[in-house]
């Protein structure tokens, strides 16, 4: 058993990214193997996926091994063919610089809420509950305003564009988790007596994070 505080833990935004490649094939695995030709990814490095595969759709994933046009994401389980079926396997494209969130204050994340149905067979003289899907989860941060940051024009360059950006928690045990969302800041800090100017960046999760 371990219990830790959260502080000394660092954000960082995705600042730089790969062209999108392709996906050509797919083998099914715990941690699938992809076929993208031509790709550029090393180990180590985060992607993010857009794919008509539930468990891949609006994820960020490390690569864990490369062997020519081919590429391993640790934690990219496959196995569910319900789930990720049919040859829409998407795009792909990696991560290549990335920029720190400084002075954060707070970080909040909201939703995610499992969701269920209810109905009463009519030879039952009960209610029962059945889990369906979940809330839509959104992460707020907030931070001291400083425009000088290159972070601010970093994230109001990335929100205009309409893409999922990549972002990465690092835990003080050295712990990390991708995000994938769409991201979004204030443009005016918020303004109260005696209290740090401040603006709030939101980022709406695409898909599951995943912890490495």
């Amino acid at each position: 058993m371990a219990y830790q505080l959260p502080n000394g833990s660092t954000f960082d935004f995705a600042s730089g990214y790969t062209p999108f490649f392709p996906i050509t094939f797919v083998t099914r695995a715990a941690n699938t193997i992809f076929t993208a030709v031509g790709h550029t990814f090393t180990i180590g490095q985060i992607v993010m996926m857009k794919s008509g595969w539930w468990d891949l759709d609006g994820r960020a994933f490390r690569v864990s091994s490369v062997t020519g046009n081919t590429f391993t994401l640790q934690g990219a389980d496959t196995t569910d063919t319900k789930r990720n079926a049919g040859t829409n396997y998407g795009t792909v494209r990696g991560v290549t610089s990335w920029v720190q969130v400084p002075q954060i204050l707070n970080l909040d994340l909201t939703g995610g809420e499992q969701q269920f149905t209810s109905y009463s067979p009519s030879r039952s003289g009960k209610e029962v509950s059945r889990p369906t899907t979940k809330s839509g989860s959104v992460m707020t941060i907030e931070v001291a305003d400083d425009k000088s940051l290159p972070l601010f024009a970093t994230i109001e360059a990335a929100s205009k564009t309409g893409d999922i950006q990549v972002q990465r928690l690092t835990l003080i045990n050295s712990d990390y988790i991708v995000y994938a969302s769409l991201p979004s800041i204030t443009k005016t800090p918020k303004l109260q007596r005696d209290q740090l100017m401040t603006r709030t960046i939101t980022l709406a999760l695409q898909g599951d994070n995943t912890r490495y």
